[in-house]
């Protein structure tokens, strides 16, 4: 039997000048499965987000890449759903800054992917991502005052799983990643953490967070260089 496809493609380019906040989003349903992405804008002085989806029929599917780039004040947020019950978000946020954010996700009604690499610069920088599917919940996060970051952070499902790959140098910096696995009305929930913190300096932290059926994972290499420092998982 031949498997017929409708594919639609969504695209935009928001160039903001002055304070704006835009809301964007796209939607895919299908007997009964659906995915969906809700953008969430406010941005300054110049900041160009470009976004495209795809949504395919059939197989129920959909693809978004966006890039946002240029100097100003920003705060962006990107919340990712799908039918069979997860939710995840990419959350960056940018105060006197300039630099380029890009995202790639890739939704399913059961399953998602999301890729983000961040190069920002500012006096105030963070970038997260986190995920919650059914009882298992993830995320990771770089932030940086009066510095950089150079972040490469992913998140999936299967249970959830959140990764990133960071360089921080900066004035203040800290890098995080969570895990936990939670039943409603259960006190002993299972989660772990694993952070790195600077004063003046800079570190490079790889992490991961694992969210399992009845358990919580976190692992960390990661060196520093500052006045003030610590890292603990």
């Amino acid at each position: 039997m031949k498997l017929n496809k409708i594919l639609l493609i969504f695209s935009s380019l928001l160039l903001f000048s002055d304070a704006n906040a835009i809301e964007i989003s796209f939607s895919a349903e299908d007997s009964g499965n659906s995915v969906s992405i809700a953008d969430d804008y406010e941005a300054t002085n110049g900041i160009v987000v470009s976004e495209e989806a795809y949504a395919e029929f059939g197989l129920m599917a959909m693809t978004d890449n966006r890039i946002v780039e240029g100097a100003g004040d920003m705060s962006m947020i990107q919340t990712m759903a799908g039918s069979g019950g997860y939710t995840g978000q990419s959350i960056v946020g940018a105060l006197a800054s300039s630099g380029r954010v890009v995202n790639h996700a890739y939704l399913c009604p059961s399953d998602l992917f999301v890729y983000q690499t961040a190069n920002l610069q500012g006096n105030m920088i963070s970038a997260e991502l986190n995920l919650q599917n059914k009882e298992s919940y993830a995320y990771t996060y770089s932030v940086a005052a009066d510095g950089l970051i150079d972040a490469n952070q992913f998140i999936k499902t299967g249970s959830v799983h959140a990764f990133q790959d960071t360089h921080i140098s900066a004035a203040f910096g800290e890098a995080e990643s969570f895990a936990e696995n939670f039943k409603e009305n259960d006190i002993q929930n299972n989660a772990a953490v694993t952070e790195i913190w600077i004063n003046d300096g800079e570190l490079f932290s790889v992490q991961n967070a694992n969210a399992l059926s009845g358990r919580a994972e976190v692992s960390q290499d990661a060196t520093l260089q500052a006045l003030l420092g610590a890292s603990d998982t």
